[in-house]
């Protein structure tokens, strides 16, 4: 059995609160949102029995937080953080993107012409990326992974509040195992995988690591960050045709193990660009970190004329200079084969494009800041939670007992 460290434990004010924002969750409508697992059940059934309504004092009811969340606010995921503080959620990289960024991710995405007819994001927490994909594209299916239970609810209800229930999914399981059902059309993987350090990660994921990588001829480190297990799970997930864009700490692009994602982008992930975040400019609120977006479309390199020639780099000053992730100075494919290290060839100029701080010329050296926690609610190396994910397209949970605990080893 995989327990909870001792720094996760819970006290019993903060699982009362818990559940009362549960039951919060279940009035705006999350059981309306399909795929439930016994885990989520389990904690609706918990929040029902204590009446957890009066559990959690928001400061306003279901029919404010649902207006909130309709003009674009997260009132659940504040009450989220605000329940577990920082410390609680950084062994699971449970860090939220702030809607600057998500714009831009999606803004890029846009721009490609390409129509999604699905999103995946990977680790969901309070649905902040498929709420904004789902605004932009009306018919698009939206597919939530995650693997925290209370996240996945809360999740559940923003999606159910921001009226995208009827084309929403959340799987509560690990990105790397799940399996998602061919798409109609293309698929776009947005999102911020949680940035977990590799001696939080188990020994099974690890040889899952290895394993995968081999599968395409690739070498991967036990010392790997999960986000490098969730771009390599992203690769084993989609198609050509698909295309994606991640938000992750940036030391995969100079440290040793980060050669497996900088392999992966000059191949069958088809990068596209990377914008780096000045160093020194906090993306997120609660997280210390340097962080870097990556956009790809997947099996460029499989058809003709298609293979990936250059990958744009950008270094910006703040996230409002990002734009639509559009500017950058292409770097050939060869000389990126050639660096040990990409942070090198990011170097802010004063030519500046399409709301981007340019590269000077390649090989010149660059600053690239040290690097903190960095992601959004997701998986983690090990399973700490109760119950396996469920039978997906299931409806509403009911009040039935709790499933025993049981630890999910790699697949």
């Amino acid at each position: 059995m995989t327990r909870m460290p001792s720094d996760q434990r819970v006290s019993g004010q903060e699982a009362g609160g818990e559940l009362g924002l549960v039951a919060a969750a279940d009035g705006l409508g999350a059981a309306t949102v399909a795929g439930w697992s016994d885990a989520e059940r389990c904690l609706v059934a918990q929040a029902r029995r204590a009446d957890g309504a009066g559990l959690w004092a928001p400061g306003f009811g279901a029919d404010a937080a649902r207006a909130e969340i309709r003009r674009g606010g997260d009132p659940l995921g504040e009450a989220f953080c605000a329940l577990r503080e920082p410390a609680r959620r950084r062994p699971l990289g449970q860090t939220f993107t702030p809607p600057m960024i998500i714009e831009s991710m999606i803004a890029w995405a846009a721009g490609t012409g390409t129509r999604p007819a699905r999103v995946v994001d990977p680790g969901t927490g309070s649905a902040r990326f498929l709420i904004a994909a789902g605004r932009r594209w009306p018919e698009a299916e939206l597919v939530g992974v995650e693997i925290d239970p209370l996240a996945a609810i809360v999740g559940r209800a923003s999606l159910a509040a921001a009226g995208l229930a009827a084309r929403s999914r959340i799987i509560l399981g690990d990105y790397r195992a799940v399996s998602l059902p061919p798409s109609a059309g293309p698929t776009l993987f947005l999102g911020n995988p949680p940035y977990v350090r590799h001696h939080q990660i188990g020994p099974d994921w690890k040889d899952w690591l290895r394993r995968t990588a081999a599968r395409y001829g690739l070498p991967a480190s036990g010392l790997a960050g999960l986000h490098v297990h969730f771009f390599l799970a992203t690769t084993r997930h989609a198609r050509p045709g698909d295309l994606g864009a991640l938000i992750t700490a940036a030391e995969w692009l100079d440290v040793n193990y980060g050669r497996l994602v900088r392999d992966l982008l000059l191949g069958m992930l088809g990068g596209e660009s990377v914008h780096l975040v000045e160093p020194a400019v906090p993306v997120f609120a609660d997280a210390t970190a340097t962080s870097a977006i990556t956009c790809f479309r997947p099996g460029r390199d499989a058809a003709a004329g298609q293979a990936v020639r250059a990958v744009r780099l950008a270094r910006v000053a703040s996230p409002a200079e990002l734009g639509s992730l559009a500017g950058g100075t292409p770097v050939p494919v060869q000389v990126l084969r050639d660096e040990a290290r990409w942070g090198p060839l990011l170097r802010e100029t004063a030519h500046e494009s399409a709301g981007t701080s340019q590269l000077g010329t390649v090989g010149q050296l660059g600053t690239v800041g040290q690097l903190g926690t960095v992601g959004q609610l997701g998986a983690t190396g090990k399973l700490r939670t109760a119950g396996q994910p469920g039978t997906a397209g299931q409806s509403g949970p009911p009040g039935q007992p709790c499933p025993a605990r049981r630890a999910r080893r790699a697949g």
